[in-house]
């Protein structure tokens, strides 16, 4: 068994995942939560990102990468928006530091009692407020390996907008143990991602929408944390559009997929990872003053009658 652990934490080709999460005990009616996340103005937003980006690397975290906004008014099955930001990184140092690092943490919690854990960062702790938009938020982290990427068969020039989808899957209670038993469940569950995700019925779907170009897929399993991560599984559906239509198309389709198809959590991010110091806030205001209205038309297509 410690062997076929090994094998698992020497997984190659990591990234590194920072959510920031929704702390849902602040505000305790979800319609609150609701209200709190439409308030998207250039300025709130802007001061998200920098407040997001600072706790990254607050953490030992290079903010080079890829950061995701969400571009939903909901996320998942709740009405609620859980996951508003998503950092990405692929630095192999800053991935082996904080590995090293949440190794450590959780030796020291091991030797300590067991009283909730003082740390700021890492899988499970919870990060202490520092600005009055933190304190409904914490930063939550871990490493995931890719199992497998699906490219297009041709190159897919840049140009319009980036969009991800992300899907996030749980395993059942009894493949959270380190037996053999349930290292074998989840390697079948792994072999088997592309049917039982619904990714095929998603990409179908999303194929069909003229301005939309699938960059590229990839099924992601947790590395470390294993069976505490916030996810056991993940799929990234990169995407491209180059009209406003496209994005509705892709709201409109992630929308029904989530109702029909979806037993897992499942929503709409906008790569902000080119937003830069000059300029960016005039390109990141364009975005956001469109976002509301894109939410809006999203939900009257998506409940207009599909002929």
């Amino acid at each position: 068994m410690a062997a076929e652990v090994l094998i698992r934490k020497k997984a190659k080709k990591l990234r590194l995942f920072s959510f920031w999460v929704e702390e849902q005990d602040n505000l305790g009616s979800p319609w609150l939560r609701r209200a709190w996340a439409r308030a998207d103005s250039k300025k709130k937003v802007r001061a998200d990102l920098d407040s997001f980006l600072e706790q990254v690397e607050q953490s030992g975290v290079h903010p080079e990468g890829t950061t995701l906004c969400n571009s939903e008014m909901t996320g998942g099955n709740d009405i609620s928006l859980i996951y508003p930001w998503l950092h990405i990184s692929s630095t192999l140092v800053d991935i082996n530091t904080w590995i090293r690092k949440e190794e450590q943490r959780s030796e020291e919690a091991a030797a300590q009692s067991p009283l909730p854990s003082l740390g700021r960062y890492g899988s499970l702790d919870r990060q202490e407020s520092m600005r009055s938009s933190m304190v409904r938020r914490k930063l939550v982290q871990g490493t995931y390996c890719i199992v497998e990427s699906v490219l297009p068969s041709e190159d897919v020039l840049p140009a319009g907008e980036q969009l991800c989808v992300l899907l996030g899957f749980r395993t059942t209670d009894d493949n959270c143990v380190d037996t053999r038993e349930a290292d074998s469940e989840r390697s079948e569950e792994a072999r088997s991602w592309r049917e039982w995700t619904g990714i095929g019925t998603l990409y179908q779907n999303l194929s069909q929408e003229e301005t939309v170009e699938v960059m590229k897929v990839e099924f992601l399993e947790s590395h470390v944390p294993d069976h505490t991560a916030v996810f056991h599984y993940l799929v990234l559906l990169f995407l491209q559009v180059s009209s406003h239509r496209g994005k509705l198309g892709v709201l409109d389709a992630v929308a029904r997929f989530r109702v029909r198809n979806m037993s897992g959590y499942v929503t709409v991010y906008s790569n902000l990872s080119d937003v830069g110091d000059d300029g960016s806030i005039a390109s990141l205001g364009d975005t956001l003053k469109n976002l509301q209205q894109h939410k809006e038309e999203a939900k009257k297509e998506f409940f207009k009658p599909k002929f």
